[in-house]
C-alpha cells in the first residue's frame, strides 16, 4: 500500500514540484495539498494522511500551529520544510523524521522519503503538547526572523491568533463586528461567536484598519456594520446591523457623528473606507 502524503506549502511552484516528485516516487502518492495553515488543518483532518510535508512559514497558521491544533490527530510521519536552520534543529524536539532546508535538491528529498520508509512502522509524531508548545513559542519570539521573512503575506497580517486551553483560533479582521475591553484582555465579537484575546483595546485599535473606529473607552466598532446612530445626552447610541446597541461616549461622539453627516443628499449612505487599502 502506498504512503498517503499531504503537502502544506504556500509557494505554488514549490508545492507543485513536490507533488510531481512524490507521485513519481515508488510507494508514495499525494492525496492532498494546502497553500496555508488553515487549509492544511482542514485537509489533514479530512484525509488523515500517513505523511505530512509541512512548511513552517505559512500564512494563516504556521507549521507549529498546525501541529498544535491537530494534536493527536496529526500524521505519524512529518517532514518539516524551512528556510531557517534553527527551526530545523528545533523540529527534532518533536521527533520529526527529517527536515528540508530551502533550497533543497531532489536528492535531499529522496533521502528524506527513504527515512519515511524506514520509520513507517515504528515512528510516531507529534511529541507531547508541551514540546510542540515550546517550539511554537520559539517561533513566535523570533521577531528578527519574522522581519526577514519575505514570504509573509498581507492576508497573514490581517488576523488575530488566539491561544487558549491548548487550542489555537484564528479570527480575521473581516470577521469582526466590534471589540470590547475586558480587563487586561479584549473580547472579539463576530457573527460566529465571541473570542477572548490577551491584548489591550489600545493595542487592538493600533492593529485594525481605518474602517474600525473607537466609540467609547470600552468599544471599537466596524463602522460599515452600523445601521444608525442617535443622540443621547452628551454622547449617543449606535445600532449595528444585527440590532445590537452600543454606547457612544461624549469624547467620541463628534467623530462618529461626522461619519454619518449627509453630504448634500438626504439619502446619504456613509462611505466608509475599505477594510484593506
Amino acid at each position: 500500500m502506498n504512503i498517503r502524503t499531504f503537502i502544506a506549502e504556500d509557494q505554488p511552484h514549490a508545492r507543485k514540484g513536490l507533488e510531481v516528485l512524490i507521485n513519481n516516487t515508488p510507494e508514495f502518492e499525494v492525496i492532498g495539498s494546502a497553500k496555508n495553515g488553515i487549509e492544511a488543518i482542514e485537509g489533514i483532518r479530512s484525509l488523515q494522511p500517513d505523511l505530512l510535508l509541512l512548511d513552517i512559514q505559512m500564512p494563516g497558521a504556521n507549521g507549529f500551529e498546525v501541529l498544535y491544533t491537530l494534536g493527536e490527530k496529526a500524521p505519524k510521519n512529518v517532514i518539516f520544510i524551512t528556510a531557517y536552520d534553527q527551526f530545523a534543529i528545533r523540529a527534532f524536539e518533536v521527533n520529526a523524521i527529517d527536515y528540508l532546508l530551502k533550497p533543497y535538491t531532489n536528492k535531499r528529498l529522496e533521502q528524506a522519503l527513504d527515512k519515511v520508509r524506514g520509520f513507517q512502522a515504528v515512528h510516531s509524531l507529534p511529541g507531547t503538547f508541551s514540546e510542540i508548545a515550546q517550539l511554537l513559542q520559539f517561533y513566535i519570539t523570533q521577531k528578527d526572523l519574522e522581519k526577514e521573512n519575505k514570504s509573509i503575506t498581507e492576508s497573514e497580517q490581517h488576523r488575530f491568533i488566539i491561544r487558549e486551553y491548548g487550542k489555537i483560533t484564528i479570527v480575521y479582521f473581516d470577521q469582526l463586528l466590534w471589540v470590547e475591553a475586558y480587563d487586561y484582555y479584549s473580547r472579539l465579537h463576530t457573527n460566529k461567536g465571541t473570542f477572548l484575546i490577551r491584548k489591550s483595546l489600545r493595542k487592538i485599535e493600533e492593529e485594525l484598519p481605518s474602517v474600525f473606529q473607537r466609540i467609547h473607552r470600552s468599544f471599537i466598532v466596524r463602522m460599515d456594520q452600523v445601521r444608525y446612530i442617535e443622540k443621547r445626552g452628551y454622547g449617543g447610541e449606535l445600532y449595528l446591523k444585527n440590532d445590537l446597541k452600543l454606547r457612544v461616549s461624549s469624547r467620541y461622539w463628534k467623530a462618529v457623528k461626522k461619519a454619518f453627516e449627509p453630504k448634500g443628499d438626504t439619502n446619504f449612505i456613509p462611505d466608509f473606507p475599505p477594510l484593506y487599502s
